[in-house]
């Protein structure tokens, strides 16, 4: 009788004890997890292999591009570097009265071609067709005021900036406008696939807020149409506008002091071409140290306004 009544004792704790206890796992929800679990790992190991090559492949690529580069031999082979410009881009590179091409850019590309022993040759092109003489190699660079975007940095090979620049609004003195606000509702003039260009797309309160746009194949011509009041104002490089005042009378101008966007100049080769990037900089540099930079740049803008580290 003990036994049976021990029996029954021991068969009540132990299911007081089951009660009291946490429910078991349910086994279909445990490997349910592992399962997520191993799914999740094995698409974390996926995702940083296919990273991993592509990266490598990224690499291998550089690599070959870089052990394929022969840009400075090929234009040191034909002893001439062709420089693509636009030649009403004053005073980065322009015609005199004389009609021959000079300019900032041109002087620096002279002395730069100079100390690197091959012929500098000046060749004018539509500035918005400049990405396909570049690519279809009828130039070796752009070297004309050529302002650094991520766009042209994604197509091309750039060199360090070597100038500081705004994008700026230009408007006659008597137009009664003194900020970019007061140009609401007015036309403004620009030159057609540049920087300005750019930066009023980047801009779209400013552009929204213009009766029109009007673009022109270079500066001077949209110059001129701001003179003969058909647009009220010229958005353009600072560098560009304050030197064509300069050589007017300045006080018939007012450079609004609002900047439409910040920006710097840079030589563009073509993507891939780092040989011959790195040895036009290289020169540039040497320039920079023995003082021939700085005295270029106060020769056209009256002190060193270069930025080329």
């Amino acid at each position: 009788m003990k036994k049976w009544i021990t029996l029954l004792l021991v068969m009540s704790m132990l299911l007081m004890l089951g009660a009291c206890s946490p429910k078991a796992a349910d086994p279909t929800s445990a490997e349910t997890a592992a399962a997520t679990e191993a799914e999740a790992t094995e698409a974390a190991a996926t995702e940083a292999a296919a990273t991993e090559a592509e990266v490598t492949e990224a690499e291998a690529t550089e690599a070959a591009e870089a052990e394929s580069d022969d840009s400075w031999s090929i234009v040191e082979s034909k002893g001439v570097l062709i420089m693509g410009l636009d030649d009403n881009f004053p005073p980065m590179g322009f015609r005199d009265a004389k009609n021959e091409i000079v300019g900032f850019d041109v002087d620096l590309a002279k002395e730069v071609t100079k100390r690197l022993g091959v012929e500098l040759e000046l060749l004018p092109i539509d500035w918005k067709m400049k990405q396909n003489e570049l690519d279809a190699g009828n130039i070796d660079c752009l070297w004309n005021g050529y302002s650094f975007t991520e766009e042209r940095d994604r197509d091309n090979t750039l060199s360090a900036a070597y100038l500081g620049n705004d994008q700026v609004v230009i408007v006659m003195a008597d137009s009664g406008i003194e900020d970019l606000a007061g140009m609401a509702g007015k036309t403004i003039a620009l030159q057609e696939e540049s920087s300005a260009e750019q930066a009023l797309d980047a801009n779209e309160s400013f552009k929204d807020s213009l009766k029109e746009v009007v673009p022109f194949r270079d500066n001077v011509t949209a110059f001129l149409d701001l003179e003969s009041g058909n647009s009220d104002g010229l958005l353009i490089d600072k560098v560009v506008g304050e030197y064509y005042v300069a050589q007017k009378d300045a006080a018939d101008y007012v450079i609004l002091a609002e900047s439409l966007a910040p920006e710097t100049y840079v030589i563009g080769f073509r993507k891939g071409e780092v040989q011959l990037k790195d040895k036009v900089e290289e020169t540039l540099r040497a320039m920079k140290a023995d003082g021939t930079l700085a005295a270029i740049a106060t020769e056209w803008f009256g002190s060193d306004v270069t930025i080329f580290e």
